[in-house]
């Protein structure tokens, strides 16, 4: 079963490890184990206060997961969704989510001679279409 074995912040980023997550492979059937280490920096609410991944839904969703069939390149783009999906469901607006994701991964199969290391990098901007536009119209005249 999976199960979160650390979190600690260093300096404004959120690191968190995850071991045991068993999925089944799509394509043998048999069953995947992968560990996962996710780190980010939190988005922020309204009021600017930081807004962070509850880590033990995270573990709970991730639970939810087990014995699903999901390829192992496929895992950590679920991870990296459930993630925006907790800070964004909370309604604290559109900066809420992270704003930079990190998720590395390392699956094996049983009875497979090989594993898979993935590595997931998410960057997130959300800047003002209208002070967008008043710098485009500023460099069409040439200012």
């Amino acid at each position: 079963m999976v199960r979160l074995v650390e979190e600690k912040t260093v300096d404004e980023r959120i690191h968190l490890k995850f071991k045991g997550l068993v999925s089944i492979c799509p394509f043998t059937k048999g069953e995947d184990r992968t560990d996962l280490g996710l780190s980010y920096i939190p988005g922020c609410s309204f009021d600017r206060s930081p807004v962070r991944v509850d880590a033990k839904k995270l573990e709970a969703d991730l639970a939810s997961l087990e014995r699903k069939e999901i390829p192992m390149e496929v895992i950590p783009i679920e991870v990296l969704k459930l993630c925006i999906e907790h800070c964004v469901d909370r309604k604290l607006g559109r900066h809420a989510a992270p704003g930079e994701v990190e998720i590395n991964s390392i699956s094996e199969g049983k009875g497979k001679d090989w594993e898979m290391k993935v590595d997931l990098r998410f960057d997130r901007e959300v800047s003002s279409l209208i002070e967008q536009k008043k710098i485009k119209d500023y460099s069409t005249l040439g200012l």
